[in-house]
């Protein structure tokens, strides 16, 4: 099929908003692993992001996207083991993104790979799938809740897992490396076991989206430790305290410099951060609605 590649001569396409399992709003002391991984970055960028709603208009959306979608697919499959009632998920696609590595068509060739390379399963499904939802809010030990999503909870040789489905072009070594220590699967496992009363870990089901990858899927065991995850609590705690005080300071008329550290670490990460101007120049609207689409928030907070 024909596939083309984004770039400075290819039209930007219209990618659909959809609906993220994470939930932040610092209103209501609900925090999730996107919002918490931005902080740690560079608090600057969470306050772009996520207080003042600021959202990235990029070529790597439709990517995100399709990867989205693809997770629709494999829910479907796991509630109802029905194919026809999976690709279903795939009409949402819209008929611009034909001809692109994005297609409907693309995403119909990699699921019917996958479904020929696990025919059966071996592990059991304990939540997720099966029509079970799969949204957490967890409280945690002060006050403030921990949001997000998992995309399944397994029972593998008799350990009790995370489940997360994972797109990417590649799914190599590197790939799997990035698995522990990490913000968003330590938080899936915390969820785990407060939802099931036990957690041996996470596995990443990983899949590639590439036309002609080494590796289209791969599945790895992360495991985590009664350490990991009593650092994990403690951490988030201070994580959450942290945006608090940040918080604090801002509605007490402190400058968004006073009350924001930025990490200039974090400034030339991925090709540069995209903030960058704004951090530089200021707050100017006229940059802000040239750069972003700016997202809806709630008190000043950003709600995905």
């Amino acid at each position: 099929m024909p596939a083309v590649t984004m770039g400075e001569s290819t039209p930007r396409l219209k990618v659909p908003k959809v609906k993220l399992g994470g939930h932040l709003d610092v209103g209501k002391r609900m925090f999730d692993s996107s919002g918490m991984r931005n902080f740690l970055n560079c608090p600057m960028l969470f306050y772009w992001c996520n207080v003042k709603g600021y959202r990235i208009s990029d070529d790597a959306a439709p990517a995100r996207y399709f990867g989205f979608i693809m997770h629709e697919v494999l829910e479907r499959w796991y509630k109802k083991g029905d194919v026809q009632y999976a690709l279903l998920a795939l009409e949402q696609i819209p008929k611009s993104f034909e001809g692109t590595n994005w297609s409907k068509e693309r995403g119909k060739a990699i699921f019917k790979l996958y479904v020929e390379r696990y025919p059966k399963e071996p592990f059991e499904v304990l939540y997720g799938g099966k029509g079970v939802e799969t949204d957490f809010a967890i409280p945690m030990p002060n006050g403030a809740i921990l949001t997000g999503r998992i995309d399944m909870v397994v029972k593998w040789n008799g350990v009790v897992y995370a489940w997360d489905h994972k797109t990417s072009s590649s799914i190599g070594k590197a790939f799997f490396r990035g698995a522990r220590p990490n913000i968003q699967f330590d938080g899936y496992v915390y969820a785990c076991r407060e939802i099931v009363g036990e957690c041996g870990g996470i596995i990443i089901n990983g899949i590639s989206t590439a036309i002609k990858p080494q590796q289209r899927f791969g599945r790895e065991v992360s495991e985590r430790t009664e350490r990991e995850m009593e650092l994990y609590k403690v951490n988030f705690c201070r994580w959450v305290k942290e945006i608090e005080t940040s918080i604090s300071l801002q509605a007490a008329h402190t400058s968004i410099r006073g009350a924001w550290m930025m990490s200039t670490d974090w400034c030339s990460q991925y090709g540069g951060c995209k903030y960058a101007e704004l951090c530089i120049y200021g707050d100017d609207p006229r940059t802000a609605a040239r750069l972003f689409d700016i997202r809806e928030v709630n008190n000043g907070h950003c709600n995905k």
